[in-house]
């Protein structure tokens, strides 16, 4: 099950490069044109895939009532919100 674990953590950094593209999105910080490519598709496209499939994944472990004790809550509440926000924001 760890790698569920890294999966997990794999959906954080993903996340937060998610949130730092909506940042970027109305601000102009960077100016290395590699960075924000990585920025793009790190946060608009790989962070959406892989939290879904982490979600999936913990809704199934939680319905086979399989304990998921070796995933921080914090986490597991930290890829549900931003979830909740990329299905918010991406469509705009």
């Amino acid at each position: 099950m760890r790698w569920l674990l890294f999966l997990s953590r794999v959906a954080f950094i993903c996340n937060l490069f998610f949130v730092a593209c909506v940042i970027f999105r109305y601000t102009d910080v960077l100016n290395g044109q590699s960075i924000k490519e990585f920025l793009i598709i790190t946060g608009w496209l790989m962070a959406p895939v892989v939290t879904v499939t982490v979600n999936v994944l913990l809704i199934s472990f939680y319905i086979r009532k399989t304990p998921l004790d070796f995933i921080p809550k914090w986490l597991i509440v930290f890829n549900i919100i931003m979830q909740l926000a990329q299905l918010i924001i991406i469509p705009l």
